[in-house]
């Protein structure tokens, strides 16, 4: 049984090859726009232009009573996507974890040009279930309808060519979408990491305080509601009311789910009722740094819990922070357009009474203060959060902006140049700060340079 599905996408595509095949934004997309119950990344590789992405899915259990009967209650599939970047095809192939020699499912993938900025995916289907035949070929069939309806609208969305409020929710909620926004539970941490984009090793001891986040959610779950929220850093376990800002977070129903994101050093001595108040826990592994609990153990007790283990493999950071601002408006305008971490990632960030667009923002002044430079940017960068009787229009204004903040000036967004994840030390710490970053065009990956710009050395 065939299909084919044309979806209008509102980019390049070289832009969107960038995202899709982005592993953390692929997880994003299968978990809230495909509704699966759990995502792992097996491969990402490149030879030439062919690029291979290999995932595996873990579908929610709410299959019809016949589909239980013939597959299990225990199901997984892998996805092989194949892509070639220099003709813009693709092709996939899923296995079934059970039965997989009586199922061939997969499809092939092009995109074309769709007038400027925009262009034209066409996806061809197939799929063949042996035995059962047409039954199950149509089941499959009209699952995939709807979740590629769901899929192309998820990426519009992330792309900025769709107003959030318009995204599928409850009837009965007025409030404004977006896929997700943090909160800095501390702004230190316990590692030292180089190029770290919240500028965690170089700011002192702080610790949000949860009377005021109480009240920054409690406004905004007024006005907004969040796919995800992430309690991030620097490294959020280091705060000693850990405990009650997960239940603040679940109390405010801002979001739909609770992500925790650590870097795992003192997950062994995570409060056990954390484990019920989250829904998801990413533990960023980097080189060199000793965990003290087994993974096994860990990925068990999530299972045990229910909650969604993400385990990101860290070897490198990109460089966003700048010592150096940029000279070309053009250039900030280009960074900003296509930062990943703003539009795609949706690291926006609550803080201090503020909502920001972005991760680095809010860190930024404290940052070049560090290094001499006086900058300011707060009420230029963010919207007020608390006693603002207009929150809902100044959200819906500040989301809509094509406008670059003025943090961007001193920032790549996430298309620096890669820096190994390594621990820095005192003197290697001062010097990140008096890094000269005045060629900015040389700091940006060749993939990301705007058109025409220097190749650099």
């Amino acid at each position: 049984m065939r299909l084919r599905k044309e979806s209008r996408i509102a980019c390049t595509p070289q832009r969107y090859w960038q995202l899709v095949l982005d592993p953390e934004f692929d997880r994003r997309h299968a978990i809230e726009a495909l509704a699966v119950a759990r995502y792992e990344l097996l491969e990402r590789s490149q030879e030439g232009d062919v690029l291979t992405l290999r995932t595996r899915h873990f579908p929610k259990r709410n299959m019809p009573r016949f589909v239980k009967k013939w597959v299990g209650e225990e199901l997984s599939f892998e996805t092989c996507m194949r892509v070639n970047l220099a003709t813009n095809e693709a092709q996939a192939t899923m296995t079934l974890s059970v039965r997989p020699d009586m199922v061939t499912m997969g499809y092939t993938m092009r995109l074309d040009p769709d007038g400027p900025g925009r262009c034209r995916s066409t996806m061809d289907w197939e799929v063949r279930i042996a035995s059962f035949g047409a039954i199950f070929e149509g089941f499959v069939i009209s699952q995939l309808k709807p979740a590629l309806d769901a899929s192309a609208r998820f990426i519009n969305v992330a792309l900025g060519a769709a107003p959030r409020e318009e995204v599928p929710r409850p009837a009965d909620d007025p409030r404004l979408f977006n896929p997700a926004a943090e909160i800095n539970l501390t702004e230190h941490c316990n590692l030292r990491c180089a190029a770290c984009n919240h500028a965690s090793p170089h700011l002192p001891k702080k610790f949000a305080s949860l009377a005021e986040y109480t009240e920054d959610l409690r406004a905004l779950s007024q006005v907004l509601h969040l796919g995800e929220l992430r309690l991030v850093g620097g490294e959020p376990l280091l705060h000693p009311e850990l405990t009650e800002f997960c239940r603040m977070a679940r109390a405010s129903g801002v979001a739909d789910v609770i992500t925790l994101v650590t870097n795992g050093v003192l997950l062994h001595k995570l409060p056990a009722e954390v484990w019920q108040l989250i829904d998801r826990l990413w533990i960023s592994v980097y080189p060199g740094v000793k965990l003290r609990f087994d993974m096994a153990d860990m990925e068990r007790k999530c299972q045990e819990h229910g909650v969604e283990l993400w385990k990101k493999e860290t070897p490198s950071f990109q460089l966003a922070m700048l010592n150096n601002p940029h000279t070309d408006a053009a250039l900030t305008r280009h960074i900003y357009s296509e930062c990943a971490h703003a539009h795609v990632w949706f690291c926006h960030t609550i803080h201090e009474g503020r909502y920001y667009k972005c991760s680095p923002a809010p860190f930024m002044p404290a940052r070049l203060a560090l290094g001499g430079t006086a900058f300011s940017s707060h009420e230029a960068d963010s919207i007020a959060i608390r006693n603002n009787p207009q929150l809902r229009a100044d959200l819906t204004n500040y989301l809509r902006s094509p406008e670059p903040l003025r943090a961007c000036s001193y920032c790549l967004g996430h298309m620096g140049v890669e820096v190994p994840a390594v621990q820095l030390g005192k003197a290697a710490l001062a010097a990140e700060l008096k890094a000269d970053h005045r060629q900015t065009v040389e700091l940006i990956q060749l993939k990301y340079r705007p058109r025409g710009a220097p190749l650099g050395t």
